[in-house]
């Protein structure tokens, strides 16, 4: 059998894996949210639009988000996302680099990103100019102390999804070597380095985010989660999607994994009514927070300007879910930018199709470009 057959076999039988486990994920979606498996209006035309890659579309999640957003034939199913279009927007061959935290401060200005304290790629450690360092534990503090900094995030700067592994520390005002986790006082050290993030990390200072932004939870960084779309007939970026994400009381993290909520944002920058988790479970208060207020995100036009020139900078990926962070002033700050796991399910839970005006361009491009898809296995 040859080689090209038998990575068409392999990658045809992980499409069909991945639809399966998607597919029992949003059965129980339904079941939690009392969603009845039964055909709903749209849905004949929906399958056979969404059907067109060769892999035939289920029509559950059309079922699922038509119960949010109503029966919209551009409700983008998240498997053939995956499988087809982030492959073609996104190519494979150029992840890698991208993927890695602790590139970001060589792709973009230097008032994009929150201040980085120090780096380790590939094993080895860095300051935030990419100088390498002979690190020792007073070295580390050292530059930490010079650093003049209170507050430290700690994360994995490659494969560190859904909030894992990210630490917060904060300085004893006493002590110049004692940095404490504010969730469990564990003491940090370079040992604690070594052990929980091996050989890629990266430190930043912790952005003192928006008082307005805070009030919706203070323990965590609420941040920004907008879709950029950098078109494929003029290559200009737009923005297709926006959601807030909070984390619970006394949360370090915000992710909605972790027992955050999300809601969901108008292209005016008007906050939904309801927060949604997980499972698309929804309510109209968090944190004591009554949602059925007009709450407003703050210099909203500015921080999709800002979004737009993230995707600019971006320069082999078309389809980007920004993380974003207003500061105290109300200046957005990029966080980090995803280009797999696009996610598509946070906007279409709240606001509105994934993609919205752009989705039969997008669609047209990706079938015309599928023959350029790469393998998922190396043989």
């Amino acid at each position: 059998m040859k080689k090209q057959t038998i990575k068409s076999i392999t990658r045809n039988l992980l499409y069909r894996f991945r639809q399966i486990k998607t597919e029992r994920f949003y059965l129980l979606i339904m079941r939690k949210n009392g969603i009845a498996n039964k055909k709903v209006v749209g849905e004949k035309e929906w399958v056979e639009k969404w059907s067109q890659f060769g892999l035939k579309a289920k029509p559950t999640q059309y079922r699922v988000f038509s119960h949010y957003i109503g029966n919209d034939i551009n409700i983008v199913p998240e498997d053939i996302c995956h499988d087809f279009i982030e492959t073609i927007l996104n190519p494979m061959r150029f992840r890698g680099y991208y993927a890695d935290k602790n590139v970001f401060d060589k792709l973009f200005p230097e008032s994009y990103m929150p201040r980085t304290v120090l780096r380790k790629m590939n094993g080895t450690y860095y300051d935030e100019a990419y100088r390498p360092i002979e690190m020792t534990e007073s070295v580390f503090f050292q530059i930490l102390n010079q650093s003049k900094i209170d507050k430290i995030v700690i994360k994995p700067s490659v494969g560190g999804m859904s909030g894992h592994d990210v630490r917060l520390f904060c300085k004893d005002r006493d002590a110049s070597q004692s940095w404490r986790d504010s969730s469990t006082k564990t003491l940090l050290d370079l040992s604690y380095i070594e052990h929980y993030y091996g050989s890629n990390m990266i430190i930043q200072e912790v952005v003192q985010q928006s008082d307005y932004i805070s009030m919706f939870n203070s323990s965590s960084i609420n941040t920004l989660r907008l879709s950029v779309y950098r078109s494929v007939s003029d290559n200009e970026c737009y923005v297709t999607g926006a959601i807030m994400r909070i984390g619970g009381k006394g949360s370090v993290v915000d992710n909605a994994h972790a027992g955050g909520c999300f809601v969901g944002i108008h292209p005016d920058g008007s906050f939904c009514h309801e927060v949604c988790n997980q499972y698309g479970q929804q309510q109209s208060t968090f944190n004591d927070i009554d949602f059925t207020n007009n709450y407003q995100y703050p210099n909203w036009y500015k921080v999709i300007e800002f979004a737009k020139s993230v995707g600019k900078h971006v320069l082999h990926h078309r389809l980007l879910a920004l993380d974003i962070v207003l500061d105290k002033d109300n200046h957005p700050h990029l966080i980090e930018f995803n280009i797999e796991g696009y996610a598509s399910w946070l906007f279409q839970y709240t606001v509105g199709t994934a993609f919205g005006d752009f989705t039969n361009e997008i669609l047209r491009y990706c079938l015309k470009k599928q023959k350029e898809i790469e393998e998922v296995i190396c043989l």
